[in-house]
Formats: structure tokens, C-alpha cells, sequence
């Protein structure tokens, strides 16, 4: 099981992601309020390939969300996401992206 839900907060109604400046946003799939742990710290990727040896996208943050502020991604393509705390297990999964 994955340690957090990864969504794309701006996906179309089709749930396509945006080309330029995606949010993807994650939380725990168990959450403190009931017995999962508290987080302060993550690290993201986004990858064009599902082994993520081209890392398109590399951030740390302390929020659970995060702007997707590099290049604009190709239309129409998938994407891999993955996310961890600390040096935890990553929670992968993958988004395409639409027509905009």
C-alpha cells in the first residue's frame, strides 16, 4: 500500500493535468487522527519514464503540495509522480496530461 494519495489539484474534469504548472498535492493514507504519523518534510519526482531515470522534476518541500514549475510537460503524454518523507518509501503514480 502507498504511504500517501498523490492528485493533480488543478486536473480538468477528465482528471488530465494542465501542461503548464500542474499542483500535485498528496496526504497520508493514514492520517495521525487515525494512528498514521505526522509529516514535516517531502520529497517529489516527476519522471517521463516509469523507472524515473529521466527526472523531468526534483523537489523538496515541508508543504504537502507542490507547483509543478519547470518546462511544460508534452500534451497528451503520462507522467510518472512519486513522493516520500525523509528517506521513507516512495508512493508512486502516474497522471496524463491533456490539450491546455
Amino acid at each position: 500500500m502507498n504511504q500517501f494519495e498523490i492528485t493533480v489539484r488543478n486536473a480538468d474534469s477528465r482528471g488530465l493535468a494542465p501542461c503548464c504548472r500542474p499542483v500535485f498535492a498528496w496526504k497520508c493514507a493514514c492520517p495521525p487522527e487515525a494512528g498514521g504519523r505526522e509529516y514535516d518534510q517531502y520529497t517529489v519526482q516527476v519522471a517521463a519514464d516509469e523507472e524515473f531515470r529521466r527526472l523531468l522534476f526534483l523537489r523538496d518541500t515541508c508543504r504537502s503540495y507542490i507547483e509543478f514549475d519547470s518546462a511544460p510537460l508534452h500534451k497528451n503524454k503520462i507522467y510518472f509522480i512519486r513522493v516520500r518523507s525523509g528517506l521513507g518509501k516512495w508512493s508512486e503514480g502516474s497522471f496524463m496530461t491533456g490539450n491546455h
